[in-house]
């Protein structure tokens, strides 16, 4: 490499990031910007109309992008979200960019995504303040449903029997733990 002003700011983000999240050597990321995708990543900076940027390994183990998330994808892959209608810049990206990961298994991640964010956030009783009690009720029947689907469907793809859980399971725990206090 010259000078550090020679350097591109964002694709050594990029790359270190990539590189970290998807443990892959030096010599992966060299093959692909020295390659023909490379001219697609000068697009997704220039050109707003390209929110996303997605990298990931392809069947033969060569780093690819695309500008949307694959239908099926076997691997993790990396993704960088454009948060405006502006142009990438090596003085804004790190506030114009959004990074995310999303594993091969996009059903588990939908699954944890049920189990540890969604369902948190509409149950907890903080963010029902000034809701009526019907509603309340109705969201965590609503949320426990989705719970439910989910487990059984990760026990269908793996041929397991998986039986949803009723609501108020989660009572039992907090009763289990009063009676080892005492």
């Amino acid at each position: 490499m010259g000078d550090k002003e020679d350097v591109d700011t964002r694709l050594e983000f990029m790359s270190e990031y990539i590189l970290k999240s998807l443990k892959l050597k030096i010599e992966k990321w060299t093959k692909f910007i020295t390659g023909d995708e490379r001219h697609l990543l000068y697009k997704f900076f220039d050109m707003p109309k390209f929110e996303v940027i997605v990298f990931r390994l392809n069947t033969s183990g060569l780093l690819t992008c695309s500008t949307t998330f694959p239908p099926i994808s076997r691997g993790k892959m990396v993704y960088f979200l454009r948060n405006s209608d502006q142009k990438i810049t090596q003085s804004n990206f790190r506030t114009t960019l959004t990074i995310g990961e999303m594993s091969g298994n996009v059903l588990m991640d939908l699954s944890v995504m049920a189990d540890e964010v969604i369902g948190p956030l509409l149950c907890n009783p903080e963010n029902q303040k000034g809701w009526p009690k019907i509603v309340k009720n109705d969201m965590k029947r609503h949320v426990n449903e989705l719970r439910n689907l989910m487990h059984q469907l990760k026990g269908d793809m793996s041929s397991q029997i998986m039986l949803p859980m009723p609501e108020g399971v989660e009572n039992i725990y907090h009763a289990e733990a009063k009676l080892k206090e005492r």
